[in-house]
């Protein structure tokens, strides 16, 4: 028995050993046959050549992609004999290479009547790939469209949304009707479905699709909103209008009344007066945001007769509106001696966010007589006054500014610091950073006629000090976004969702981000200043506001990171309202990975404007990290505060 087992052994390694030998073998012989059965389709039409087409379908059928490759190929020598045998390869074979070729060759030799037989493949229960190639056989042949109408209902959204092209390039009446349920405000499709459907009705133009256009830019974000605008731009001019008036009605609701002011604000009105005049009776619109925007669309298309009801309103009582006058009037009156003089009040104010607005289009105005003003500007209460101070003496090459603005990098906050460093900058054209000393030696250096140097230098020293910037390794950051603050809150999602694994390994979405935060702690410089905000139904809050991060903080609040859990809702509002409620704060940086489910506002748009409504005066900067996909809100959040944005 021993021998015995010994013996079978042996057999079984030298079975092994020759088996990858046996199966070429067996490959070269089958490709033998199948180039022997192509030889047949010499005389298609004989018994013989019926045989080696159903043994072709049996290799074309088998899941060794090469073979079947190969008799796909041979099917194809027989004309029309095969195609019967390549529909049966397409349904049921094995291999989805010879599929796909026994799909493209049946398509070669397709004619107008078999369109329908093309449309219903599309239909049957095949790979993706394989339904949509089955549409190219379909052509605009009106006996297909039948076929392509129940597409529109069963089959997988890229097919659907090839199927809605087709029959909206056709002013197809069931295109329309789709399009329309793809836009409800209740749809959550795929984007290029809705893309798709935006393009139906955007070639249909009736009354009632510039309306669901509307409504998509209302209800939508990101780049369906913005695809639903550019479409508007393109329709006829004169039905938009009409469509859009009675949207500017002060009494409108606001939501409506916002897409009407952007939309008119990209229109060119210089022959519509009428809807000049309905653009300025939205100025005593009762909702501030509308009101913050149609004094910005007013501004943007040039229209100087409505500039004393703005005026007006940059002394208003809310600050979203009052900040829109003051940007809205320094668009129209640019370099105006007069409407300078009247910021130079404005920046005088004891309203700070006047003071800080007043202050943006002070530095924006590029004029030398305001130099000395910016200066005494440096020494205002408001960091966020300074910061806007620096950047306008830099703007004006300042050489006077050059010992303030040191000073400023010596004592300020980080963002402050770094505004004024850039000013220095560009006065300079030297290289440092936020570093006092090394600008202190360098002024020190310096003769009584120091000169600045061409602009042109400067700015090619600043792409070469950013490229360098992009390329350090050293620099604390979030996610890959640097940390250009001290004065900073995270605000990080913990909801359910965020329990669920990050790619392919076991450690989850929050087991990263926790990783992350905890690496930010430790990077933080002295002397900064930080909260944790986790969110899911609620807020949980490390501190009631800002502290000062050290040694005994910085291991409180690692330990607070490693201790969250994932659970329940995504509370986004709650939380940024909480964020921005600290007036310490001057940067958030935000971590979510779904879009917000629970809360006082979860509709996006609205829950951008409420953030960019309480963040006006504050110019906190938002920064956003999306995790496991695009977020258009949290781009928008971004956006909005001049903050920047990725996706992991």
């Amino acid at each position: 028995m021993h021998l015995l087992s010994r013996l079978l052994a042996v057999l079984v390694l030298f079975a092994a050993a020759f088996a990858p030998l046996a199966s070429g073998v067996v490959r070269d012989q089958e490709a033998d046959e199948v180039a022997r059965l192509q030889a047949l389709a010499a005389i298609p039409d004989t018994d013989e050549a019926a045989r080696a087409r159903a043994r072709l379908v049996v290799l074309a059928r088998g899941s060794e992609a090469k073979l079947a490759d190969a008799a796909v190929e041979a099917l194809g020598a027989f004309g029309r004999h095969a195609d019967g045998a390549l529909e049966e390869v397409i349904r049921l074979g094995a291999a989805l290479s010879a599929r796909q070729r026994a799909l493209e060759l049946r398509l070669a030799r397709r004619t107008p009547a078999e369109a329908p037989w093309f449309a219903r493949l599309a239909g049957h229960d095949l790979p993706v790939a394989l339904r949509l190639l089955a549409l190219d056989g379909v052509g605009d042949e009106p006996a297909a469209l039948q076929e392509l109408e129940r597409l529109l209902r069963s089959a997988p959204p890229p097919v659907q949304t090839r199927a809605l092209r087709m029959l909206g390039a056709v002013r197809s009446p069931a295109a329309v009707a789709f399009a329309h349920e793809v836009l409800g405000a209740e749809a959550r499709r795929p984007i290029p479905l809705q893309v798709a459907a935006i393009d139906t009705l955007r070639e249909e133009r009736s009354r009632a699709a510039i309306e669901r256009l509307i409504d998509v830019a209302a209800q939508q974000s990101g780049e369906v909103r913005e695809f639903a605008f550019k479409s508007l731009l393109v329709m006829e001019r004169g039905a938009v209008m009409l469509a859009l008036q009675p949207m500017l009605d002060p009494q409108a609701a606001p939501a409506r009344t916002l897409v009407a002011l952007e939309a008119v604000a990209r229109f060119d009105l210089s022959e519509l007066p009428e809807l000049r005049s309905a653009l300025r009776s939205t100025l005593g619109h009762g909702d501030s945001e509308v009101r913050a925007a149609a004094l910005r669309a007013v501004a943007a298309i040039g229209d100087r007769e409505a500039l004393a009801p703005l005026e007006r309103a940059t002394l208003d009582p809310d600050p979203l509106v009052a900040v829109a006058a003051i940007e809205a009037v320094s668009r129209l009156r640019r370099g105006e001696p007069a409407w300078n003089q009247r910021l130079r009040q404005l920046a005088r104010s004891r309203l700070p966010l006047q003071r800080v607005a007043a202050t943006q289009a002070l530095a924006d105005a590029d004029d030398p007589t305001l130099e000395p003003l910016l200066r005494e500007l440096l020494d205002d209460d408001s960091w966020r006054v300074r910061e806007q101070a620096a950047r306008g003496l830099g703007r004006l090459r300042s050489v006077a500014a050059v010992a303030p603005l040191i000073e400023l990098v010596a004592n300020e906050r980080r963002r402050v610091r770094l505004a004024a460093a850039a000013a220095l900058r560009r006065i300079s054209g030297m290289p440092f950073t936020d570093l006092a000393s090394d600008w202190r030696r360098w002024w020190a250096d310096q003769g009584d006629g120091f000169v600045p140097p061409p602009l042109a230098e400067v700015e090619a020293m600043e792409l070469r000090l950013a490229t360098n910037r992009a390329r350090a390794t050293t620099r604390a950051s979030f996610y890959g976004l640097p940390i250009e603050s001290d004065h900073l809150a995270l605000v990080v999602d913990v909801s359910g969702s965020m329990g669920s694994p990050e790619g392919t390994g076991e450690r989850t979405k929050l087991d990263v981000a926790k990783d992350e935060v905890c690496e930010l702690i430790r990077q933080l410089e002295p002397g900064a200043e930080l909260n944790l905000l986790f969110f899911s139904d609620h807020v949980r809050r490390w501190k009631r506001g800002l502290c000062r991060v050290d040694r005994a903080s910085m291991a409180h609040a690692t330990a607070f990171v490693r201790a969250q859990k994932a659970d329940g809702s995504t509370n986004l509002h709650e939380a940024l309202l909480a964020a921005l409620d600290d007036p310490d704060v001057d940067t958030v940086y935000v971590l979510s990975d779904g879009a917000p489910t629970v809360g006082r506002v979860t509709d996006p748009a609205l829950l951008r404007a409420e953030v960019r409504h309480r963040n006006v005066g504050g110019r906190v900067r938002l920064n956003a990290i999306s995790i496991g996909g695009q977020s258009p809100l949290l781009r928008h959040l971004a956006e909005d505060s001049g903050g920047s944005y990725v996706d992991r």
